[in-house]
């Protein structure tokens, strides 16, 4: 919050609720999500890392037990904005990726993948396009 802004927590409009789906809590992640200020952020996770306290496990941190559960639970928040897996972990984040996709059209809001990939695609999936396997039809629908 701006400190020149004069109006109270009361009067300030509702942030829009990102929706952050992970297959495994990790506090690295999950702890300086606390700092963001222009979205009420709600964790939706599969599994907590050993490094997550039950303190950090707030209200708008909510675990879910498969995809059936999962879209049922996005539903039930109606985020306005849905962060989904990331499309190299795959096939981890696979079922993260069919809810986002789902769920962002059944509320028809926007949805984006991170990619927090420290190796080049081309390095990363050399021994596939050595092969000469075409993965552009399965990306398509993670990068409309």
């Amino acid at each position: 919050m701006n400190p020149s802004d004069k109006r109270t927590i009361a009067e300030q409009p509702p942030r829009p609720k990102l929706a952050i789906l992970t297959a495994i809590l990790r506090a690295d992640f999950h702890k300086p999500l606390r700092y963001f200020q222009d979205f009420s952020i709600w964790h939706l996770y599969h599994q907590a890392a050993p490094d997550i306290a039950p303190a950090d496990l707030k209200e708008q941190t909510i675990r879910f037990r498969n995809l059936p559960d999962l879209i049922s639970k996005l539903l039930r928040l109606k985020p306005q904005v849905i962060q989904g897996g990331e499309p190299y972990d795959f096939p981890l984040q696979l079922p993260l990726i069919l809810a986002t996709l789902i769920t962002s059209a059944l509320l028809r809001i926007p949805y984006y993948f991170p990619t927090l990939e420290n190796i080049p695609p081309e390095v990363k999936f050399q021994d596939i396009r050595r092969a000469k396997v075409n993965l552009s039809p399965l990306l398509i629908p993670l990068v409309k």
